[in-house]
């Protein structure tokens, strides 16, 4: 992966809440591929999450072109 693009926080006023989500990018060193873990419970206490709703965390694995990978079968 050659690039990792970030956006800038952006608020806007009005009726709708402020909400955060967690999204990270990690390395599986063993298969070489990069993985995004999201989940919208985020902020920074993802390891609540993990402990008392581990289905609200999502995985997609990365091609190394940054595409998500097609499923193992």
């Amino acid at each position: 992966m050659n690039k990792v693009l970030i956006a800038q926080d952006v608020y806007y006023s009005g009726e709708s809440e402020t909400e955060e989500f967690y999204i990270s990018l990690l390395l599986n060193r063993d298969k070489g591929r990069y993985i995004v873990v999201y989940s919208p419970e985020g902020g920074m206490s993802i390891e609540e999450v993990a402990e008392k709703s581990p289905d609200l965390i999502f995985t997609e694995k990365l091609t190394r072109n940054g595409l998500p990978a097609i499923p193992d079968t």
